[in-house]
């Protein structure tokens, strides 16, 4: 359960800040960022609400500081202007132009949360079903019905949530008379994670 791109998660809890106002991806993560908080404290989910620091680097770069603050707060995200002495108390190490604090931003072990995820599912009389392969998936008066393993076994749901990872554009083509012209292209972005071993330079 969760070994491929939810293993590789970085456990980043965002705030919102970036997205356009009026964007999808705006809404869905101030929502779900609130639904999640809500959903840790009720399980008792270890879960950092660390904050984030956002600088710049040099005078020219304190414009466009001022323009995400403005950005956040149409998002509903406060960002806070804070003094170099109170930059100092958090990190020590950090030297900037100007610097805005998010509150919101935190941190959360994936793997803690999935498996209260599986806890969830058996709870409320669910099956999770390993090692099978969706094979066909239609839509008919008004419910879902897909066969795994090549028919041998049919199922039927009025929703279908795909979480198939790096193959979940392969999934949706499976979906007979789905327009596969509005789906976007593959775009596969490797990242990697090292370990320093020197003396922290940080506090």
């Amino acid at each position: 359960f969760g070994l491929e791109n939810s293993s590789r998660n970085s456990g980043v809890v965002h705030a919102g800040i970036y997205y356009n106002n009026n964007s999808l991806k705006k809404k869905l993560c101030i929502e779900g960022r609130k639904l999640l908080e809500k959903y840790v404290k009720d399980r008792s989910i270890n879960y950092v609400k660390c904050g984030k620091l956002i600088i710049s680097s040099n005078p020219r770069q304190d414009k466009i500081l001022s323009l995400l603050k403005e950005k956040a707060l149409k998002n509903g995200v406060k960002l806070t202007k804070i003094t170099k002495e109170e930059i100092s108390k958090i990190e020590q190490n950090l030297v900037c132009s100007s610097c805005l604090f998010s509150e919101h931003t935190a941190v959360i072990n994936p793997n803690d949360l999935m498996l209260n995820f599986i806890n969830d599912i058996k709870l409320n009389s669910g099956t999770i079903r390993y090692n099978f392969e969706v094979t066909n998936i239609m839509k008919k008066n008004g419910y879902i019905s897909f066969s795994v393993n090549h028919k041998k076994e049919i199922f039927k749901t009025k929703y279908l949530i795909n979480c198939a990872g790096l193959g979940s554009l392969n999934l949706i083509k499976l979906i007979k008379n789905y327009p596969t012209k509005t789906l976007p292209n593959k775009r596969y972005i490797k990242g990697n994670y090292m370990i320093y071993k020197g003396k922290n330079p940080f506090s």
